[in-house]
């Protein structure tokens, strides 16, 4: 028993004895856990009941709504939507200069293409190790398919 009242401090020893023999326990043989288990019990049972006295008692607050309540609301409502357009104003415009940056990049590339490719030819060209008659002729073939469209 005295082990129960230093763990709970502020219940009755009467309230320890009940709630111990409704368990259907004895005070006298009682283990560290069935102490333990039964010191939490109160801690919830108090801490339960506590929470409905706050409850209960915060019933007894304000009846009535402050008179300005509603222009108050009204002001963080406007304030809200206030922001709420700054941020969207703030987001287009970044996503319109993402827009146009990825678009010049776009076109950096495509416009560079047949640069590229130039270089590329030129590169396989200067590494070609063939007869230079069959690579005359193969340029004059190729050179007779581009223009021949013309």
């Amino acid at each position: 028993m005295e082990e129960l009242k230093n763990l709970l401090p502020g219940v009755s020893e009467l309230d320890i004895q009940k709630y111990v023999q409704s368990k259907g326990l004895s005070l006298e043989n009682l283990s560290d856990e069935e102490l333990a288990a039964i010191a939490s019990d109160f801690t919830k049972l108090t801490t339960s009941q506590s929470g409905k006295a706050a409850k209960q008692g915060s019933k007894k607050g304000r009846s009535k709504q402050p008179a300005n309540l509603p222009q108050a609301i009204a002001k963080v409502a406007k304030q809200t939507e206030d922001e709420m357009s700054s941020i969207l104003g703030v987001v287009e415009e970044g996503v319109e200069q993402f827009a146009q940056v990825q678009s010049d990049k776009l076109l950096g590339i495509i416009s560079e293409a047949p640069n590229r490719m130039m270089d590329y030819f030129a590169e396989k060209a200067e590494a070609y190790e063939g007869d230079p008659e069959g690579f005359r002729e193969r340029g004059a073939e190729i050179v007779k398919g581009i223009f021949a469209s013309f």
